[in-house]
């Protein structure tokens, strides 16, 4: 009669599944080791056309993961990050970077995460890792190719 919570997230799970097995792009999102079907039709529908931006950098832009920059003359400082633009790309790709580095430590992402993770904080880190994510989702859906870990 009633469903509980947890059946209820079941079926808009397999919902969500079946609707993102008909989107090419999704699943080669999903090529990405730690990224699952969620988390990918996550970052799709927040990207939508990789055509829309000219660049990585202007994907990094707009999911607000660029530092900000104060310049006065010839004097110029780097930042926090922006947060301007899509919060859910930040934070499913922020939150992406710590299960690519644990289903995939061998990785070039991984080994950049965990070498900026000595240099600097965690969080900031991971926001590095995330840009470095990023790049290799902007390259995947504009050369239409799964991911491929070297490392």
């Amino acid at each position: 009669m009633f469903e509980t919570a947890l059946e209820q997230c079941d079926k808009v799970e397999g919902m969500i599944g079946k609707k993102a097995k008909k989107h090419d792009q999704i699943e080669l999102i999903e090529s990405i080791p730690g990224i699952a079907t969620y988390s990918a039709a996550v970052i799709y529908g927040e990207i939508a056309d990789i055509d829309r931006f000219s660049s990585e950098k202007k994907l990094y832009s707009y999911a607000g993961l660029t530092p900000s920059i104060h310049q006065s003359g010839e004097v110029e400082y780097h930042g926090e990050m922006t947060k301007r633009g899509s919060k859910y790309l930040r934070w499913v790709t922020i939150n992406a970077i710590g299960n690519h580095n644990r289903f995939c430590p061998n990785s070039n992402i991984s080994q950049y995460y965990r070498r900026k993770k000595k240099e600097k904080p965690t969080k900031i880190a991971r926001v590095n890792g995330a840009r470095k994510l990023l790049q290799a989702i902007y390259w995947m859906l504009k050369n239409d190719d799964k991911f491929r870990a070297r490392g």
